[in-house]
């Protein structure tokens, strides 16, 4: 958890690297206030007339434009905001993780700055992949829908899986259908690589499927490993239904997936795909 020396501030900000170099835009802890509420509306009016890069905006105000913007407040270096201690509030940055030979899982980092991440849904379902959820009820609540073949493939299998769009729509368009109309959250049984080097992998779960995307339907995706962390983290052991294949065969219709997959008595449901064995 993040701690703080001056506790009455309103903006608390990570330092770039190296001292003396600026604070970092990717991690910032703010409260609504006079002095962030102008802050932010700032940044968003100089770039929209410059363009220019955001963190150096934001540290111009900081380091030097803020008493000289015609505000009807007095801010001062540094009793507007706080610096956060690097050594109990480490940030990990996976755009700088691809150069490091790291587990991931090994680093105790406060915050992340997902650089590079696609939007905030995929950020938030890759931070999930790598770590999972500290929220209470995240592992009893939800409900899955996925598709059978894909347990115990490795990275290179999963590429091959993964590697065109039109693979992947052939599984994925049906699945999410039926996750809408159902209501039920797409998990993919990927195998996750937590080293630094493989952040962006094509085989991760969330280079796979858009979560931002997804959302954008109203359809919510967890992580690969949610069941096994339901388990040690509430003892919640699911429900499981195998459905009969949906592309060959006898296959059900859309109609009579949806119908059984809503009947009660389950809360892992995985459609049998021939495609994918």
């Amino acid at each position: 958890s993040l701690s703080v020396s001056n506790p009455n501030l309103d903006l608390y900000v990570h330092s770039d690297g190296m001292q003396g170099k600026g604070a970092n835009f990717g991690g910032i802890l703010a409260y609504p206030s006079q002095f962030t509420l102008a802050l932010f509306e700032h940044i968003d009016m100089t770039f929209r007339k410059t363009f220019e890069w955001d963190q150096k905006i934001f540290n111009d105000w900081l380091m030097e434009g803020k008493n000289a913007l015609d505000r009807d407040f007095v801010c001062g270096d540094p009793f507007d905001y706080e610096y956060l201690d690097v050594m109990t509030h480490s940030q990990t940055n996976f755009c700088r993780s691809i150069l490091l030979d790291v587990d991931l899982t090994d680093i105790d980092a406060k915050t992340v700055h997902a650089t590079c991440v696609e939007g905030s849904s995929t950020k938030r379902y890759s931070l999930l992949s790598i770590w999972g959820s500290p929220v209470k009820d995240y592992y009893t609540s939800k409900k899955t829908v996925g598709v059978e073949g894909f347990q115990g493939r490795t990275r290179e299998e999963w590429s091959g899986v993964a590697g065109s769009k039109e693979a992947v729509d052939s599984w994925m368009r049906p699945l999410a259908y039926i996750a809408l109309v159902t209501q039920r959250a797409i998990r993919l049984d990927v195998p996750v690589d937590t080293m630094g080097r493989n952040f962006f992998h094509h085989s991760q779960p969330y280079r796979i499927v858009s979560a931002d995307n997804l959302s954008n339907l109203n359809i919510s995706v967890v992580e690969p490993a949610y069941w096994e962390r339901a388990l040690t983290t509430d003892g919640r052991v699911p429900v499981v239904k195998t459905l009969n294949d949906f592309d060959a065969g006898r296959p059900m219709t859309i109609a009579e997936l949806v119908a059984n997959i809503n009947a009660p008595g389950s809360d892992k449901t995985r459609l049998r795909s021939p495609s994918t064995n």
